[in-house]
């Protein structure tokens, strides 16, 4: 995704278009999210581009969080497995994302017990089955944008019989 498109994406989204932003507060985490799955069709058919340039059978999910972390703000270590047992989804293999800024501090994204450095707008993902976690933003506010992602050749093997 290029800093254009990122841009005009968090422009949208701190101009409230889209779907009303929700704050997420448990055990395991802290952060604002807003979900957007028809608002923003072109970032979608953009991000499906991204990741079938890694393997034509790869598609996103229909939906797209872009999640909000203010100070204070983290996401406890964690697999997204989760999803596929609640929905069956066994073709629901990766997680996918993007960091849409550098104007925080703290928040690493840690995965498998190593610190992940991504720039703005690059494509990042790894299996659903992987413990990650970003740390607590101590100053400004991180974005970043998730989706799940499906590998087709996975359910085309499966037969009725």
């Amino acid at each position: 995704m290029t800093i254009k498109q990122v841009t005009n994406l968090l422009e949208l989204y701190k101009s409230d278009y889209g779907t009303p932003k929700q704050m997420k507060k448990g055990k395991r985490n802290n952060y604002q999210t807003g979900l957007w799955v028809d608002s923003f069709s072109e970032y979608h058919k953009i991000i499906q581009n991204e990741v079938r340039e890694i393997n034509p059978e790869l598609e996103i999910t229909p939906w797209i969080y872009l999640i909000e972390y203010r100070k204070g703000n983290y996401f406890k270590e964690h697999t997204d497995h989760y999803g596929n047992r609640n929905n069956k989804k066994e073709d629901l293999i990766y997680s996918g994302g993007y960091l849409l800024n550098k104007e925080f501090k703290g928040g690493e994204f840690i995965l498998e017990d190593e610190v992940q450095t991504h720039n703005i707008g690059e494509l990042f993902y790894f299996k659903r089955t992987e413990r990650h976690e970003v740390k607590e933003i101590t100053e400004g506010v991180r974005y970043s944008l998730h989706f799940g992602i499906i590998d087709r050749s996975l359910s085309s093997k499966k037969t009725l019989i």
